[in-house]
């Protein structure tokens, strides 16, 4: 491949803590020093602190272009093709996601912005009234974790970093809260299973509710339960969708940021399509593919992303990824609208399509742990569609992840199938 003799090390920074407070620490000024002065540094790099040292190497050896304009390089979560794509974000991508951010967030106008290209072009469109301090609770290689960084040295407050090297704690995200002096907002981001964490935790859900402005939430769907569990204890929850390819989160509760269209692509009969995102967050392209892929929109770009959504009077609902859509007996399943469907009635879990010769694919609910009768599953969903019911249901000891609180999907799949075929679980095979 070009790539591997293309680039070598010294074309980028390699930035990785030891400790998470260590990455904190030395990226905010790698990060700064990038957004107030684009193109003067090699892009950053940041590797997770248990990063093998071949990574770096590994990295360097795919990019098969390096424009001039990217400031960092971060991996995405290889949910389309089960390998990490190389995203390169430049200070314009990183920025107008983060002025736009602290904006909605704080309630201020957001209409007439400016496209920044620099940190001061941003700081000088960033009312007093938007500033906020940030917990940081997620690693920051991952693209949530760093924008919280960007939106920290935006609002020139330093982050409250939260020691996540052993695991999240409620405990931990509680007293970080109570830490802060009420100057600016203040505002964290988690993902679901972290949120999950926090309601189970009633005292200290209570304790955070009442100290933070903002606690976003994303990077995986929202299971209405815990939704529900966080709306009870007050926990000012704001969901956000987006992606690394969209420098984070760019559709808040549903509304696009500024400066963000959004819009469904051929969609059907119900609305349905795939949903494309346009707006000065998009990157060009993959890093390792060999020339800019997304079209220049304005003075953004646009990406046709693998999501199903639908819009209603201007609110997008995220149905979950096309690929994820289980062919069963003919009929298209989307594994998201089906779980939702089962957590309203108290079923946890995921559902996959397992290879089969008679369906095509078996509609199979996997839970954690201890799964649960499958008639009971069954008649939870009595009064939805036929191929909405699971034909299958087997357990799992955990749920196989692919970055902070998303679900490996594939792995899910191989470990249901492996279970179904040594007996395991229960099966229905009848129409």
């Amino acid at each position: 491949m070009p790539a591997k003799s293309r680039f070598a090390r010294r074309d980028v920074a390699v930035l990785r803590g030891g400790r998470y407070a260590d990455a904190i620490a030395r990226l905010v000024p790698e990060l700064t020093g990038r957004l107030a002065a684009p193109g003067t540094l090699p892009p950053l790099v940041m590797l997770a602190p248990e990063a093998p040292e071949r990574e770096a190497s590994d990295i360097i050896a795919r990019i098969a272009r390096l424009p001039r304009n990217v400031e960092v390089i971060v991996q995405t979560s290889g949910s389309s093709k089960g390998v990490p794509d190389l995203v390169g974000l430049s200070a314009t991508n990183l920025l107008s996601s983060a002025l736009a951010t602290l904006l909605r967030l704080a309630g201020c106008p957001e209409e007439g912005l400016h496209t920044p290209a620099t940190l001061a072009e941003a700081r000088a469109q960033l009312p007093d009234a938007a500033r906020a301090t940030w917990i940081t609770g997620l690693p920051v290689n991952h693209i949530a974790g760093l924008q919280v960084i960007t939106r920290s040295i935006l609002a020139n407050s330093a982050p409250i970093e939260l020691p996540v090297g052993d695991g999240f704690r409620s405990a931990a995200l509680a007293a970080a809260a109570a830490g802060h002096d009420g100057a600016t907002r203040l505002y964290t981001s988690l993902v679901p299973t972290q949120l999950l964490s926090v309601v189970a935790d009633e005292p200290r859900a209570h304790a955070i509710a009442s100290a933070c402005d903002a606690v976003l939430v994303g990077g995986a769907a929202l299971p209405t339960a815990t939704a529900s569990a966080a709306a009870a204890a007050g926990i000012p929850v704001v969901r956000t969708y987006g992606m690394s390819e969209t420098g984070g989160g760019c559709v808040y509760d549903g509304v696009p940021l500024a400066g963000v269209d959004v819009a469904i692509e051929q969609p059907d009969a119900s609305g349905i399509g795939r949903i494309r995102l346009t707006g000065p967050m998009v990157i060009d392209g993959y890093l390792t593919s060999g020339a800019a892929i997304n079209p220049q929109r304005g003075d953004g770009r646009t990406i046709l992303t693998s999501d199903l959504g639908r819009l209603a009077d201007g609110v997008l609902t995220v149905l979950g990824r096309a690929d994820d859509v289980i062919i069963s007996g003919g009929a298209n399943i989307a594994p998201l609208a089906v779980e939702q469907l089962l957590a309203a009635t108290g079923f946890t879990g995921h559902i996959v399509g397992v290879p089969d010769p008679t369906w095509g694919a078996l509609v199979t609910f996997v839970a954690e742990g201890a799964a649960p009768g499958l008639d009971a599953l069954r008649a939870a969903l009595a009064d939805q569609p036929a191929e909405f019911r699971p034909r299958a249901v087997v357990a799992v000891d955990q749920f196989p992840t692919r970055g902070p609180g998303k679900i490996d999907r594939r792995r899910l799949t191989q470990l249901a199938a492996d279970a179904l075929a040594a007996g395991a679980g229960e099966r229905r095979d009848r129409r």
